[in-house]
């Protein structure tokens, strides 16, 4: 039997592979293993939990707790809080066992 969504984005933690975003209208772009980075995420890594909660941890050894979910009935929308209040929206989420 397949699995679902839940089971998929929970089975493993997270590494960013690649990562596009504004902050205060100023472009930052990574690429895991790129030249081009204007930021550095390879230590960073996502681990959500069954119960809708997570973690985060990140440079320099810190962590953060969060708490999640799907925002849409097809599941390609996640929306994430970090303890700090910091909500990020991840788009196009596409999962599957491949």
């Amino acid at each position: 039997m397949p699995k679902t969504p839940e089971q998929l984005l929970t089975a493993t933690a997270w590494k960013l592979d690649e990562l596009r975003y504004l902050q205060n209208n100023v472009p930052h772009y990574y690429k895991r293993d790129g030249t081009q980075n204007t930021e550095s995420f390879s230590e960073e890594y996502i681990e959500f939990f069954s119960d809708n909660t997570g973690k985060y941890s990140g440079q320099n050894s810190s962590t953060a707790s969060l708490t999640w979910g799907f925002t849409n009935p097809e599941k390609t929308m996640i929306q994430y809080t970090l303890s700090y209040g910091l909500r990020v929206t991840w788009e196009n989420v596409i999962l599957s066992e491949k």
